[in-house]
């Protein structure tokens, strides 16, 4: 059965999105799929498969949507092809929160057990990251693209006003050699010298840390006004995104308990440089 119109949530897919789009434009201009098919130079069924979200579009069919509807310069149709073909590059989730949660964050709380929190890892960091994940892209471009995007969230730390990060690493991530000794260092630097901004808070919890139940799994937590909060929790099978208030407040509870156990800000901060020191000395 074709799907309803005002079933197609527009925020679920860049697909869906498109599908609405189109439809917007074509029903304001008053215009039957028909004309939209001889602007495009296909058929009717085409156009029909375009708005109910069967079918993806073709770049020259987006760059002629724009042309037609008076959208070149904002490149509406040709902007969400390519956010289609991100989608296919990267998980729905990861687009999500890379490009609709957090970089509108005003407050962002992690916890991060195993490595060091991506929006602070550097390039080498991830490359190694990658290279040692079983569930990476097989093909050397996807890899590429997928490092691409992860540093691509660095802009973020160059928003002003930046966010509250308030970050909590484990001390066991500041001695787990990413890369080798060399990548690590420079990895510790970087995290050191974040740590120096005054919206910023890392604090490092010991490895004698009474909370066990802590270190299942981390987990990243966004306030954006005018939203519900937001909830990401990632793992080596992919990635969750999560609104649901009852699931927020558990993992604030955590955030609560972990950071509990956590060194202050100038202590933890001495603690990376010890592991720097540690590691250089194996360079």
């Amino acid at each position: 059965m074709a799907a309803n119109f005002n079933d197609l949530d527009p925020h679920t897919s860049a697909r869906a999105a498109f599908a609405a789009e189109l439809r917007k434009y074509r029903l304001r201009g008053k215009l039957s799929q028909i004309q939209v098919a001889r602007v495009l130079m296909c058929d009717q069924s085409l156009v029909s498969a375009l708005e109910h979200c069967k079918r993806a579009p073709q770049l020259y069919q987006a760059e002629r949507l724009d042309q037609f509807f008076g959208l070149t310069e904002k490149k509406v149709f040709v902007r969400l092809y390519e956010r289609l073909e991100r989608e296919a590059r990267s998980p729905r989730w990861s687009i999500r929160w890379t490009e609709e949660i957090e970089p509108f964050a005003s407050v962002l709380r992690t916890w991060t057990p195993v490595v060091i929190y991506g929006l602070f890892q550097v390039e080498a960091y991830v490359r190694a990251l990658f290279a040692s994940s079983p569930s990476a892209p097989p093909e050397a471009d996807q890899v590429e693209e997928q490092i691409r995007i992860r540093m691509r969230r660095k802009s973020l730390l160059e928003r002003n006003p930046l966010p509250i990060i308030w970050d909590l690493v484990d001390e066991g991530a500041l001695h787990r050699p990413v890369g080798g000794p060399v990548v690590l260092v420079e990895q510790l630097r970087a995290l050191l010298e974040i740590s120096d901004h005054p919206g910023v808070t890392i604090q490092i919890v010991p490895m004698t840390a009474d909370c066990a139940s802590s270190l299942m799994g981390g987990f990243v937590l966004a306030e954006v006004s005018g939203r519900p909060d937001a909830l990401l929790m990632e793992s080596t099978a992919g990635g969750i995104v999560a609104t649901d208030p009852l699931v927020i407040a558990e993992h604030q509870k955590y955030h609560d308990m972990v950071r509990a156990h956590a060194y202050p800000k100038m202590q933890s901060q001495q603690t990376i440089r010890d592991a720097i020191d540690k590691w250089t000395k194996r360079i």
